[in-house]
């Protein structure tokens, strides 16, 4: 490759970063997005029955704390899911063809500005 191309390449290594990031997200609520709603669905029924049953919950930590535990969980989940995504090659393959993609987009763009600008 030529220096131009490489000086690219370096260039879109971070935003190929961020936005395989985002695929690796999305991913991961695509699989566990029932987990997650099943998770809401029984807080909010819990936490209305309990305005219901004895005028709201006992203490005022004990919904917050149990929904900052969900959280910390589903991190945790995130983080072993994000370090399996990096180890499969499917996500390295995305990343390259979108690397390739960008550099091949930028390339065109800079040569047709140099034929505008010779012309």
């Amino acid at each position: 490759m030529s220096k131009e191309l490489n000086k690219m390449k370096d260039r879109f290594d971070k935003v190929v970063h961020v936005q395989g990031s985002g695929i690796i997200m999305s991913e991961y609520l695509k699989k566990e997005k029932w987990g997650i709603t099943f998770f809401l669905i029984i807080y909010i029924a819990l936490f209305i029955s309990s305005y219901l049953l004895i005028g709201g919950p006992a203490t005022v930590e004990g919904p917050i704390c149990v929904f900052l535990g969900f959280c910390f969980v589903q991190f945790l989940k995130y983080r072993s899911f994000k370090k399996d995504a990096g180890n499969k090659k499917e996500i390295g393959i995305l990343r390259e063809r979108h690397l390739e993609k960008a550099i091949q987009l930028e390339y065109l763009k800079k040569k047709e500005r140099k034929s505008h600008d010779q012309t």
